[in-house]
């Protein structure tokens, strides 16, 4: 990875516990999108929320606009694989989402809902993240018996 890249991912990290994160945030990945960053700056970003797991990262936020203009690419197993090794408050609404989606294969829609579940019954996991991932469960499961 480019050092230029480097430095401006630490830099949003440093900002990651702040008032100012929001705002930084987005100064840097405009900066990283004119750098050409694509899809390979998805693990770093996702391994930055997991060492924060309990910060919000923006609704949805430059961050996760940048890793869902990857659909379909890889993006989804990323952020299932990123469930697998430490669920957050922000991956686990980003998979609500994903899920949520019309165009997702019913494989990845049920590799997804897998990790919200596996989320949700963590150990390793904080309280306030295990009762997100059963909330969200909770919402799909009444959401497919809607649709269903």
């Amino acid at each position: 990875m480019p050092p230029e890249i480097e430095a401006l991912l630490q830099e949003i990290e440093s900002y990651a516990d702040t008032n100012d994160f929001k705002y930084e945030m987005e100064a840097r990945m405009e900066k990283l999108q004119a750098l050409g960053a694509g899809p390979e700056l998805i693990p770093s970003l996702l391994a930055m929320m997991e060492r924060h797991p309990l910060t919000e990262f923006g609704s949805p936020g430059e961050m996760v606009r940048f890793m869902e203009g990857f659909f379909g690419m890889g993006y989804e197993e990323q952020l299932a694989a990123s469930l697998a090794r430490r669920p957050t408050l922000h991956t686990l609404w980003m998979a609500n989402r994903v899920v949520n989606s019309s165009a997702l294969p019913e494989e990845t829609r049920q590799q997804l809902l897998a990790s919200l579940w596996q989320a949700a019954r963590s150990p390793e996991a904080e309280e306030t993240v295990r009762a997100r991932a059963k909330e969200y469960l909770t919402y799909q499961s009444g959401r497919q018996q809607r649709e269903g």
